[in-house]
């Protein structure tokens, strides 16, 4: 799944193992957002999803309505019961958010891509090793 955006920018949202792994472009625009916004929600009404990774490494300008609104939608995945993280987060950004003094509380964050499908993957062995001592 792919969208274009501001100067051809692409949105691309992959499933994998499990993960539905949306990378947003460098540049964000409102309509990039809401159609981020829509493909997910569209994803995670299929079902067999149980993260959803907002990728936004190559976002060097954030300003505090694009954050409000990468905030609701991992909102809505976790009300979806769809673990939501948010991945690659430059220090600049980091920077303008804290001293902006948003509301993170609650949002799971990650370095990189590999650190949250690391952390997906431990959460799944340990559901399957769980289930299998509750078996016994």
């Amino acid at each position: 799944m792919t969208a274009s955006g501001v100067d051809g920018a692409q949105m691309t949202a992959t499933a994998v193992g499990g993960c539905l792994i949306v990378t947003l472009p460098a540049e964000l625009a409102p309509e990039m957002l809401q159609e981020a916004r829509d493909r997910t929600l569209q994803a995670l009404r299929l079902g067999g999803l149980q993260a959803v990774v907002l990728e936004v490494s190559v976002v060097e300008i954030m300003d505090l309505e694009d954050f409000d609104r990468l905030r609701e939608l991992a909102a809505m995945a976790a009300l979806l019961g769809v673990r939501p993280i948010l991945v690659g987060l430059r220090a600049g950004v980091v920077m303008h958010l804290v001293d902006s003094d948003v509301d993170i509380e609650g949002l799971e964050t990650a370095r990189d891509l590999q650190e949250a499908l690391d952390r997906v993957g431990r959460a799944q062995a340990s559901l399957v090793s769980n289930g299998a001592e509750a078996l016994r």
